[in-house]
């Protein structure tokens, strides 16, 4: 029988049912101690749906490319610690959905990446490993995009720091930045060759700890808006 925690039923528009106690409790003690409460799937509802704002047409401009790319690289971060997470507890379908959803945000974040490039807005200034280090906007971005010219400088992984997305007027969701990014100019593509490099070499030298319950509400809160 499916065995979830609140989090993860919730990840798929599911909910405890009003006075259902966990099936089981399991303790994690890393990166810190936390609890997973386990639900099975009779102790579970469908969430009714609700009417959700559609997409908004926001206005393709540097300042805005960049916010989109930026939050859509951090969820493309929470999906793949999601992934890892169910598919250490045996959701195996679930993690493969979670894999699929990174790698289509991860190709969205480097076309955003690759637009900004293009439009002389990034300049690489360093490179680690097989990423290269991407800063203009006052933000910065790892990619495997390389550019005309090596960089001469290599620094370490830790020197690498990814900004919040900047608070605009109008909060940015990530149905806002996906439909920005999915439609800028079809100009500007990444070849499949660069997508399949990108999601190798992020996979290989960003071995982050398990997603949090706190990082998976947060994550299911921003696909519900």
């Amino acid at each position: 029988m499916q065995q979830l925690n609140k989090s993860e039923w919730k990840a798929i528009g599911f909910v405890p049912i009003d006075g259902q106690k966990p099936s089981e409790i399991i303790t994690r003690y890393y990166p810190h101690r936390h609890e997973h409460h386990i639900y099975t799937r009779d102790q579970v509802r469908e969430v009714q749906p609700v009417n959700v704002r559609p997409e908004a047409d926001y206005e393709v401009t540097p300042e805005n490319v960049a916010n989109a790319t930026m939050l859509i690289n951090r969820s493309a971060k929470r999906y793949r610690n999601a992934a890892r997470s169910c598919y250490e507890m045996g959701a195996y379908s679930f993690a493969t959905a979670n894999k699929e959803k990174k790698e289509r945000l991860y190709h969205l974040k480097d076309k955003g990446v690759r637009w900004l490039i293009e439009t002389g807005h990034l300049e690489c200034t360093a490179k680690h490993g097989s990423m290269y280090f991407y800063t203009g906007l006052d933000r910065s971005f790892h990619s495997s995009i390389a550019p005309a010219l090596e960089p001469s400088v290599c620094v370490d992984e830790e020197m690498f720091v990814e900004a919040k997305p900047r608070d605009t007027k109008e909060k940015m969701r990530l149905k806002d930045a996906i439909h920005l990014i999915t439609n800028l100019s079809k100009d500007i593509f990444m070849t499949h060759e660069t997508y399949d490099d990108a999601i190798e070499a992020i996979e290989l030298q960003d071995r982050e700890r398990p997603m949090t319950h706190e990082e998976f509400s947060v994550l299911s809160d921003m696909e519900a808006i």
